[in-house]
């Protein structure tokens, strides 16, 4: 068995999770969920949604206001 090591720089896109899957190619559902299955980033993904909601929840406390309230000042 021969072993390689390719160094690389690791980036990401002022963009979407999927705009950074896709690169700028058009999206084919099942080689984005290839994409995501070979990287193993499935359960980041499926807990991003739920930390955001904790963010803005922890944010809405230390400022003192609830997230109804800063809905009104919009």
């Amino acid at each position: 068995m021969q072993v390689a090591y390719v160094p690389q720089s690791a980036f990401i896109y002022n963009a979407s999770v999927r705009d950074n899957i896709l690169f700028g190619l058009p999206f084919e559902q099942e080689r984005y969920d290839q994409a995501i299955a070979a990287a193993a980033v499935r359960p980041d993904l499926d807990n991003m949604q739920g930390m955001l909601l904790l963010a803005l929840y922890l944010h809405s406390l230390m400022h003192g206001m609830s997230l109804a309230d800063k809905q009104h000042q919009a």
